[in-house]
């Protein structure tokens, strides 16, 4: 009984990766108004009414989107917590970092999401609970990156996470330029600013 279980909760999880995916692809290409669940469902190689039986409608899309999003993200910060100087462990990351977040489509999809959430309060209050998630355990990052320095009162450390954020965010953003960027020479600044923030 206990395998059977475990197997469907693996196609349905499957199935809705699939149809994140898919929803994901067509956001970019469409807008999430022009996107329609049968264009979603066409790429997603399923029926309308399967869409449904996972997801009540492109409200509840958007939310796993998000949702999936945010434990990319939670999960990326617990990688360098576990590591024995969590410091180098970012300033390590972020070439990762930016090879993977400056794609156009990731970008596109972001802009997508905040402006939805300009418009439909429940996006809104759902960006606003993943920021305090993430946030959040970005402040007990820096309290452990910064090791045995003087410890930031909470206005500081908030604000320098803050500015953090908007780096990386702004970083994502600004891929839709289409400019090529020497990314050894953004790295380089980067890894000072980051060190800076967290440290000095």
């Amino acid at each position: 009984m206990t395998d059977t279980t475990d197997t469907a909760k693996k196609v349905c999880s499957s199935r809705q990766d699939q149809i994140l995916d898919a929803a994901t692809g067509c956001f970019c290409q469409q807008g999430f108004h022009g996107a329609s669940i049968a264009s979603i469902s066409k790429s997603a190689g399923m029926s309308p009414g399967h869409i449904y039986h996972y997801f009540e409608n492109k409200e509840a899309i958007i939310a796993a989107i998000v949702e999936r999003d945010m434990a990319d993200i939670l999960d990326n910060i617990a990688r360098i917590q576990r590591q024995d100087d969590i410091l180098q462990g970012l300033l390590d990351s972020m070439l990762l970092h930016l090879t993977c977040k400056n794609e156009q489509k990731k970008a596109a999809l972001k802009i997508e999401v905040l402006a939805e959430a300009a418009r439909n309060p429940k996006v809104s209050e759902m960006m606003r609970r993943v920021d305090q998630i993430v946030s959040g355990t970005c402040r007990q990052f820096f309290v452990a990156a910064r090791g045995d320095r003087p410890p930031l009162d909470e206005e500081e450390m908030t604000a320098r996470a803050e500015i953090m954020g908007a780096l990386f965010s702004g970083l994502t953003i600004r891929s839709l330029y289409g400019r090529t960027l020497d990314q050894e020479a953004l790295v380089k600044v980067l890894r000072h600013t980051i060190k800076s923030l967290i440290v000095d």
